[in-house]
């Protein structure tokens, strides 16, 4: 089983191994080649979180259908139209 990590590096170090990467990659160590295949987080994202668990736990609060939930749809559509960072696994969606 595969696991993903978040881990934090200088930008020079990034930039450094990418450009290798792109100029001879066989020569890169396997540490090496995951973070040049990587996905990088966006500069200035938010707080990362399962998005796909608020959604069913907006869900399960508007089924109950009290007043105090009335913009729970609307609620619900925004983290529905929140950009992703880091695809689900599969699986894992709402």
């Amino acid at each position: 089983m595969d696991r993903e990590i978040v881990i934090r590096i200088p930008e020079e170090t990034y930039n450094q191994i990418v450009e290798e990467s792109k100029l001879s990659p066989r020569y890169l160590d396997y540490f090496e080649r995951r973070v040049a295949e990587g996905t990088p987080l966006p500069k200035g994202h938010g707080r990362l979180g399962d998005l796909s668990k608020i959604y069913v736990e907006l869900n399960e609060a508007q089924i109950e259908g009290t007043e105090e939930y009335k913009g729970l749809g609307e609620a619900k559509q925004i983290v529905c139209n929140a950009p992703t960072i880091i695809e689900a696994e599969k699986g894992a969606e709402k």
